[in-house]
């Protein structure tokens, strides 16, 4: 099962409500469950395509070239897109910032996690195992694959979950960003980026 999560940009740091909480976060998003109920394991593979719905916006490469403007210098639509995805112990599991990240908030952690392209690690050192990937999302309309047994690097080896029948196993991803707050034009209702998931399950059985 996957439910679906919305993106939200607030770059001016308005205060949003997002799961009950209230945030003031430039990029906001919910963990999304994917959930195995049957009695077999299950291989997990797929992709991630961003898009913009306008072409004022820029998909930039990492978060820190979506923070570089100032009062004095103005910059550009800019928005950093990255994933991270891992199996998780619990339905309610949330995927979050580890203590190792530094900064003082959103903004500042997120850009120590994803110019290192290592948060998924720190995320995963303060959870209980599990495999996990991180994909940063940097061509607009360009698919990023997950779980390809072409891609040998760590962590981005096909995802297997476990049975789950009586006992549900579970695997979560989020989707962090960052998005410039000092722009040459305000950001508008029609300055949205979104990010389509393709997910194939396949029985991986012994």
């Amino acid at each position: 099962m996957v439910t679906d999560a919305a993106i939200i940009l607030n770059p001016y740091g308005l205060t949003v409500t997002v799961g009950g909480d209230e945030k003031t976060d430039p990029f906001l998003t919910e963990t999304i469950i994917i959930t195995n109920k049957s009695d077999c394991k299950l291989a997990v593979s797929g992709s991630f395509t961003p898009s913009l719905g306008s072409d004022d916006v820029k998909l930039v490469a990492n978060a820190a070239a979506a923070d570089t403007g100032k009062d004095t210098a103005l910059a550009d639509k800019n928005v950093a897109l990255a994933v991270v995805m891992g199996q998780v112990t619990k339905e309610d599991s949330k995927i979050d910032f580890a203590s190792s990240v530094s900064g003082a908030d959103y903004r500042a952690k997120v850009k120590s996690a994803t110019s290192a392209a290592k948060f998924a690690s720190d995320w995963l050192a303060t959870n209980s195992g599990g495999k996990q990937g991180y994909y940063a999302l940097t061509t607009k309309d360009t698919a990023v694959n997950f779980g390809d047994s072409n891609d040998t690097n760590s962590g981005k080896v096909p995802y297997v979950m476990g049975a789950g029948n009586d006992n549900p196993t579970y695997m979560a991803v989020r989707i962090f960003g960052l998005c410039e707050k000092y722009v040459k034009e305000a950001w508008t209702a029609e300055d949205t980026v979104s990010v389509a998931m393709a997910v194939t399950l396949a029985p991986n059985s012994n």
